[in-house]
């Protein structure tokens, strides 16, 4: 450098060291500093530091005379260590292993900012360094983050805290190199989200830049004591350092970039990119002078590197850590599937061949939808992840007026809610709760298991592990606060609410009871169902809310219940039982009937039983004096009216009057379903029957029942009922349920694959391949409703065909033919000119076949059927 250029950097280097706001924020004057900067000692040695790489020594030597007399003396281990310890203190205020040195503060900031600006001549002159440069995002790339606020943030808080020049100083006293690693871990982060940026991926780059440059300040935090533990505290401080700095989203990307975060089934891009990055850049030896060597490995070299390093390494652990690695690797395939260069020779995309879907092979198929999946995940948890983004998908899933629509959403909620922050779950909570009024019943039904799972996995708990003596307190409302709300908002909903919506909700409690307890953590099941027992307390409920509470009870676990509490609940059903509300009386014998077989035993319960077989009026409904004649049975108690009770099992008027009851709207769904377990029990105890008209009634109210759980139950018994049929008894029923299909209102044909697919599983081979015939006409139809209903029948199907070779015995190739028909059949529905049949057979193909365990896994991995899907899926447009 000549002399006029050193003239002039030594000008503008005073007048960086006398400007107004450094002067301000160091608590010195400008007189001082301009006394310390003479002019011929620092021009001699600029000099020296203006060319090569900056010594953090050097600048020390120039700035040490200045420092002293700020100081007014100089640090017993010398001016480095202080400064570093000093920084570090001044990060992490905890630090109380570091000893306080407010008296360098001047000296400090003198140096810093000395040092800060030769480094940033060094990085105007010199090359770029991936290991000792950050490339941070772009002002053109900060223009399309949501993020640019909190990024600039960031961005002041690094430069605040001087942690480029802490990097710079450890590098040069300490054994490790952080910089080298952070700014390594940067490059590869950012090399890969550029380019998978130009692929259309939504990476925001801000983001990920951000977080890779924070990931691991979390180590400076760590004391001295718990330097052994650093490779597990580190997280904990990094997240730390970003909550005080207000940088919440970078932050939870920077805090879990541990490899065993990848063990979350969903992650966003940003997440996979960090870990994929740290996971490359490691340790690689050290020199001669016992300095740190940073090496850039490839993702197979990385993961032996690490797996010799892992603590207490056994067989299990081991397989972890391959399960873990594998998710990376398919990710990689995955980037480099789109052609992204991941061994940093070059920032351009790399061209892909690309090969017809019908000639790859088995694993090169599998390879092919993992990068389908790993894709949709992507730009689905982008989507989930915004909150802008997922208010968007929440208008969507309101303002839909398509059942199917509202499914898919409530799966994607179902799928992902895991990874939704704590004001993203109550708002999907309260869509949850309004869906528990919607017309369908089984969106009701599926809104409200929902419901129970995201209060059971609402708490966040802290996945890392944490220093002595602190605890995180991650949300001031938990989850059980909102299941006191939410049930004060379903056992006693606004006054605005119309009595049918009152009902409908009233029958979601016990699915959300139940979904609660079988979700939540053991010993958390009883806090749970103690604000359920207080409603149980109060004894003046109108009718409505009594038989909701008393539909309620069975779903709650009455092992987890004590004496006191169990009485509670007896206490209720004996002091209801005396209302003359048929559904009430039936609720509380069904529940009874349960309860006998675990409490035969319990004085207050037999009580309980005689007290409400007396004040019940069983003898004037049949279906009541069948549940007093079981409870009795299962008590071990005297039958009082034997002859009541045998004329409920032999009574041919019997039989005729339930077919009456359950065919009218005003008989109590309650009474219809005690109804069909006494048609059902007749028939196994060997009461000659007219089973085909049992079995046609039961048909019948599978298909225009108006209670959810009406057709349900009456499908479950046709189901348990298809064996006692004769032959052409079985063809019989299965035709009159193809005819419901045909329906085409999916208002009563939607309920019939489910049990349709499983009953025709028991028809001779011959009926069932007509059967076959005949669906597939239907699917077929033009009427996109009666095709997708045809097609949820062979999911069905599918799911169960296992059991049928052995029920009727044949040929391997005949009953291998045809599984290979449905399947064909259920495949030809991706081909479908209709969107809905499309996204049916989607649904059925994933949903009821691949998510299920009917379905064996050596079936799965059919390269025929794999190929088909993968072709059709290739030339299927699915909207968002």
């Amino acid at each position: 450098m000549d002399k006029k250029q050193l003239q002039l950097t030594y000008k503008e280097l005073q007048n960086t060291l006398t400007a107004r706001d450094f002067l301000q924020n160091a608590g010195l004057h400008k007189k001082d500093v301009l006394a310390v900067m003479d002019k011929g000692v620092w021009l001699e040695a600029m000099e020296k530091l203006t060319t090569g790489e900056v010594s953090c020594r050097n600048v020390l030597n120039l700035c040490s005379p200045a420092m002293e007399s700020f100081a007014g003396s100089k640090p017993k281990d010398g001016w480095l260590p202080a400064l570093y310890g000093h920084m570090i203190r001044k990060i992490y205020p905890h630090r109380d292993d570091i000893p306080a040195t407010d008296q360098y503060d001047k000296a400090a900031a003198f140096y810093l900012e000395c040092l800060r600006f030769f480094l940033k001549k060094e990085k105007e002159r010199l090359p770029f360094s991936r290991i000792r440069d950050f490339d941070f995002a772009t002002e053109e790339e900060l223009a399309e983050s949501p993020y640019e606020e909190e990024y600039r943030r960031f961005l002041q808080c690094f430069s605040d805290a001087y942690l480029y020049e802490l990097m710079r100083i450890g590098r040069e006293i300490m054994p490790f190199d952080m910089l080298a690693h952070v700014a390594g871990v940067h490059h590869i982060a950012m090399h890969i989200a550029r380019q998978l940026v130009k692929t259309g991926i939504p990476v925001d780059l801000p983001l990920i830049s951000g977080a890779a440059a924070a990931h691991d300040i979390g180590k400076y935090g760590c004391r001295e004591n718990e330097v052994r533990r650093i490779p597990y505290l580190h997280y904990y401080y990094t997240d730390l350092w970003c909550r005080v700095h207000e940088l919440p989203n970078i932050g939870h990307i920077a805090a879990n970039h541990s490899t065993w975060d990848l063990e979350l089934e969903n992650l966003t891009v940003e997440s996979l990119i960090l870990i994929y990055a740290d996971f490359r850049v490691k340790n690689n030896g050290y020199d001669e002078k016992g300095k740190e060597i940073m090496g850039f490995y490839s993702l197979a070299s990385s993961f032996a590197v690490i797996l010799n390093k892992l603590d207490n390494v056994d067989t299990a652990k081991e397989n972890r850590y391959r399960h873990v690695y594998s998710r990376l690797e398919d990710f990689e395939n995955y980037m480099k599937a789109l052609g992204v260069n991941v061994d940093l020779t070059s920032c351009a995309l790399q061209p892909i061949p690309q090969r017809n879907p019908a000639l790859l092979n088995i694993d090169e198929t599998v390879d092919a939808f993992k990068n389908i999946a790993i894709d949709h995940n992507i730009r689905l948890m982008h989507k989930l992840s915004r909150e802008l983004t997922f208010g968007d998908i929440l208008e969507a899933a309101r303002s839909t007026r398509n059942w199917k629509d509202t499914r898919a959403y409530l799966n994607i909620f179902a799928e992902y809610f895991t990874y939704m922050n704590q004001r993203q779950k109550q708002m999907a909570m309260n869509f949850l709760y309004d869906l528990m009024f919607h017309r369908e019943g089984d969106i009701r039904r599926q809104a409200a298991d929902l419901l129970g799972n995201m209060i059971a996995h609402y708490d966040v708990e802290y996945g890392k592990e944490l220093p002595q003596n602190v605890n995180v307190i991650l949300d001031e409302t938990d989850s059980f606060q909102l299941w006191k709300r939410y049930l004060d908002r379903i056992i006693l909903p606004d006054h605005k609410v119309i009595d049918r919506h009152r009902r409908w909700l009233g029958y979601c409690l016990k699915r959300v009871v139940i979904s609660l307890l079988e979700n939540c953590k053991e010993e958390q099941r009883k806090r749970y169902v103690v604000p359920l027992l207080a409603y149980y307390q109060e004894l003046g409920w109108i009718d409505e809310t009594a038989f909701i509470l008393l539909d309620t009870m069975p779903s709650i676990p009455m092992v987890l219940l004590d004496d006191a509490e169990r009485n509670v609940c007896f206490r209720f059903m004996e002091h209801f039982a005396s209302r003359d509300v048929l559904e009430i009386q039936a609720a509380i014998l069904l529940n009874l009937c349960e309860m006998a077989p675990a409490f035969t035993e319990s004085k207050e319960f037999l009580h309980t039983v005689n007290g409400v077989l007396d004040v019940v009026p069983a003898k004037e409904e049949k279906a009541l004096a069948y549940l007093a004649y079981e409870i009795r049975k299962n008590c071990g108690l005297p039958q009082k009216n034997k002859a009541a009770y045998q004329e409920i099992f032999e009574d041919s008027a019997v039989v005729s009057d339930i077919f009456l009851d359950n065919l009218k709207a005003a008989t109590p769904w309650k009474i219809k379903i005690i109804n069909m377990r006494l048609l059902y029990d007749r028939i196994c105890s060997g009461v000659t029957m007219p089973k085909l008209h049992v079995a046609t009634h039961l048909s019948n109210l599978l298909k225009v029942s108006e209670q959810v759980s009406v057709r349900h139950a009456a499908g479950e018994t046709l189901v348990k009922l298809a064996p006692m049929l004769s032959w052409d008894q079985r063809n019989e029923v299965a035709i009159e349920l193809t005819k419901g299909l045909e329906i085409g209102e999916f208002e009563f044909s939607k309920y019939i694959p489910q049990y349709l697919g499983e009953f025709v599983l028991f028809l001779h081979p011959k009926e069932l391949d007509e059967f076959i015939k005949d669906l597939e006409r239907l699917q077929n139809s033009t009427n996109d409703r009666i095709a997708s209903v045809a097609l949820d029948t062979f999911g069905v199907m599918l799911q169960h065909y296992g059991q049928y070779q052995s029920r009727f015995p044949e040929l391997a190739q005949v009953y291998e033919d045809r599984r290979k028909k449905i399947m064909g059949m259920i495949l030809k529905g991706f081909a479908n000119y209709q969107e809905n049949v499309k996204r049916e057979a989607f649904w059925v193909v994933g949903h009821e076949l691949f998510a299920q365990d009917y379905y064996l896994c050596r079936k799965r991995k059919s390269s025929v059927s794999a190929k088909k899907c993968l072709c059709l899926w290739n030339r299927m447009k699915i909207p968002n």
